[in-house]
């Protein structure tokens, strides 16, 4: 079996089961969903459990129940995990019948599947005789094996059992003529286990083989491999402890550069400013050395306005100066109109 026909045989069971989806046009993509009324197809690779999933869900509909059919596909260990939810509404009116999906038996009868050894996986029970049996038991299977001894009848109906049981085990019966009140059960590990008959013993038996499937393997469901997927997805996009320390460190070095870069911007303001004080003390020194000569500093992008403004000034100045005022003041202010007007 390969993931591509299994894909096939799911693909061909919902375009000819009762609840076909009118919409199915698969484009043979590992990631492929659709969503009818009351029915949604999702078939998913999910790379972090090397699982390919393919999940069948039918609600909402008249019955008010809810079935799902679940496939998972082992790429590594190339195996097989198959499963069936009905969820029944309280809201619903009679409980059907809980049957195998017909989906199951096309998988597990067909040529696709390896037989476990010498016993292949079939709806029915195995009818060999002892001696066969003893042979087929020195080699080792994959699945447990239910042996019912068959003396006018077996201690179970072993075609229930096998229903119940279906793809989890092998059911063999041996015609016998002895009276045996006992199961044997013989386990992939070697062991081998006898149940003697008791009340329900049905369920017993189910319930034995069930509890080492799920001791002796690890079963997940769709959504759970939903969840490792987005987990993971999150894993990624996490640092490491290594990432973290590094870019602590590396948030340390830049807010120890800032630090040095303040300090520089600092002592350079602060040069200025020495610069800036050093000049004012000099214009002081002027300023009381010409009490009456105020002396203004223009920047040179404002050169032009600066000018006019102190034309207008000495123009001022000069038209009220007194006639008792210096020849010397009167002369100097002159001189700076006539130039100005040059």
């Amino acid at each position: 079996m390969t993931p591509s026909l299994l894909i096939e045989q799911v693909i061909y069971w919902l375009q000819h089961t009762k609840n076909k989806m009118k919409d199915l046009n698969y484009d043979h993509s590992l990631y492929y969903s659709l969503k009818e009324k009351h029915k949604s197809l999702e078939i998913k690779d999910f790379k972090t459990k090397n699982i390919l999933g393919i999940q069948f869900i039918t609600d909402h509909n008249y019955k008010k129940n809810q079935f799902t059919i679940e496939i998972l596909y082992h790429y590594q260990q190339e195996i097989l995990e198959l499963s069936f939810y009905k969820e029944i509404s309280n809201e619903s009116k009679y409980i059907s019948k809980i049957s195998i999906p017909k989906i199951f038996p096309m998988i597990l009868e067909s040529n696709y599947i390896q037989k476990d050894h010498d016993l292949s996986i079939q709806s029915t029970p195995h009818f060999i005789n002892e001696r066969t049996v003893n042979q087929l038991l020195k080699k080792s299977y994959h699945l447990p094996i239910i042996i019912l001894y068959k003396n006018k009848k077996c201690l179970v109906n072993p075609f229930i059992l096998n229903q119940e049981l279906y793809g989890m085990c092998h059911i063999i019966v041996i015609p016998t003529n002895r009276e045996v009140n006992y199961v044997q059960i013989n386990y992939p590990n070697h062991e081998k286990e006898k149940i003697f008959y008791e009340k329900s013993f049905l369920q017993t038996l189910i319930q034995h083989i069930r509890y080492y499937m799920l001791q002796e393997n690890e079963f997940y469901s769709f959504s759970e491999l939903q969840q490792f997927e987005l987990l993971q997805s999150y894993q990624d996009d996490a640092l490491s402890s290594v990432e973290v320390q590094e870019l602590f460190l590396n948030e340390i070095k830049n807010i120890e550069n800032n630090i040095i870069d303040l300090q520089k911007e600092y002592q350079n303001k602060k040069d200025i400013l020495e610069k800036l004080t050093n000049i004012n003390q000099e214009y002081h020194h002027l300023l009381k050395q010409y009490d009456e000569s105020p002396i203004i500093t223009i920047h040179q992008d404002n050169y032009k306005e600066y000018q006019d403004f102190i034309f207008s000034i000495i123009h001022k100045t000069l038209m009220n100066l007194s006639p008792d005022d210096t020849y010397r003041k009167r002369d100097l202010l002159k001189s700076i109109e006539r130039k100005h007007q040059l």
